[in-house]
């Protein structure tokens, strides 16, 4: 059976089988031909057995055998192998408690061999159900399962930050390898830690000449965000998160060739603020400095880097959110995120020493507000007001 990505993710495992180089999940559910070799099964349990007249059936009538049941931890992955020279071999495993199965008939082309690879992607542990069976009805004869199920990878050493950070690394063939893409493939990657508080919200952004960066991001040991090439860049990737909670960054390539050299990561902290109410009481007022210290984010319509400091605003769905800067120091630019997703921005509101954004809510969280300027070379104090109808 195939079930979509989103149910997959909610109730069962993540293939491992039939990776490829590109970040797309693997379909789940049905056959599959599994990967080009097999892992190291020396330290498997084998089984051994006999498909007879006796045994059940499966739902198409052909015979089957339960083999065992295997509890898999968060982030393990299953391996079973399934041989036999007297019949066309077919295997299953069942995810117990769900209707989740995932089989393979002959694994690369061999109908004496079948094999399955399954990573427990929740973050529970599941009980797997190794079936053994015959493809066609009059499969008969002795056959041996070998399984074993293999711990998550060790994640490398995260480096703490203090933010904002600015830091300048390099992967290199010593580098570990931790599962980065989207279908839990395995690639360089460096690790960095950072903490938030409450109504915080951080940007994280990724560039190197030398390889093609990727990132992603746990939040409490569980997946945040992540990004390939941001705004369409190969050498840019970016993501956007908020929410008190430890942050894990992975800080990685895409390709698992083209997989080494420098690269610079930056991660800006948008601001606990503590507004000073306006004479009026319906909004907020921030008087803050552009200054060499702050860190640049991508601003512009271009996604042109450009120093700015970060607010974070909550907002109902359906509110409208209405903030004005103004400096007489220099080009005023304003620029509204909510997680990774850009939502509003502006540049000249009447001149170029105001800048505008009115929006109106189209979802309930947390918005990241950035007031920075519009020319690199753009310095000294602003003044920021905003107010939520």
């Amino acid at each position: 059976m195939y079930v979509s990505f989103r149910q997959f993710l909610a109730l069962a495992l993540l293939p491992l089988v039939g990776m490829m180089a590109c970040d797309v999940p693997v379909p789940t559910g049905g056959s599959s031909g599994g990967p080009t070799e097999l892992p190291d099964l020396s330290a498997a349990t084998v089984r051994t057995g006999s498909l007879t007249e006796s045994d059940g059936t499966r739902s198409n009538g052909t015979k089957a055998d339960e083999v065992a049941k295997v509890v898999v931890a968060p982030g393990a992955t299953l391996h079973v192998l399934m041989e036999s020279t007297a019949f066309d071999t077919f295997l299953e495993v069942r995810v117990e408690g769900s209707e989740q199965t995932f089989t393979n008939d002959d694994w690369q082309g061999s109908r004496q061999r079948s094999f399955l690879s399954q990573r427990n992607a929740t973050g529970a542990p599941l009980s797997a159900i190794i079936v053994a069976s015959a493809y066609g009805a009059s499969g008969r004869g002795d056959y041996t399962v070998r399984y074993l199920v293999e711990a998550p990878p060790v994640p490398p050493a995260a480096r703490r930050l203090s933010l904002p950070a600015a830091v300048s690394g390099t992967l290199g063939a010593s580098s570990p390898e931790v599962a980065l893409l989207s279908n839990d493939a395995t690639r360089r990657a460096d690790a960095y830690e950072f903490t938030l508080a409450s109504g915080q919200s951080a940007t994280i952004r990724m560039e190197s000449s030398s390889f093609d960066p990727y990132l992603k991001v746990l939040r409490n040991g569980q997946f945040s965000a992540r990004n390939d090439d941001f705004g369409g860049s190969r050498s840019v990737s970016q993501v956007e998160v908020s929410g008190a909670g430890t942050y894990t960054v992975l800080a990685g390539a895409f390709s698992a060739i083209n997989n080494t050299g420098g690269y610079t990561l930056a991660v800006t902290a948008a601001r606990q603020n503590t507004p000073v109410p306006n004479a009026s009481g319906d909004g907020s007022t921030v008087q803050g400095t552009i200054s060499d210290s702050d860190t640049r984010v991508a601003l512009t319509a271009s996604d042109a880097l450009r120093l700015a400091d970060a607010y974070s605003v909550s907002l109902q769905a359906g509110q409208t959110l209405i903030a004005t800067m103004e400096s007489s120091a220099f080009d005023t630019y304003l620029k509204l995120m909510r997680g990774g997703e850009f939502v509003a921005r502006n540049d000249d509101a009447g001149s170029t020493s105001r800048s505008e954004i009115r929006h109106v809510a189209s979802a309930s969280g947390t918005y990241t507000l950035y007031a920075g300027t519009f020319m690199d070379s753009g310095r000294g104090s602003y003044t920021l007001s905003w107010r939520v109808e």
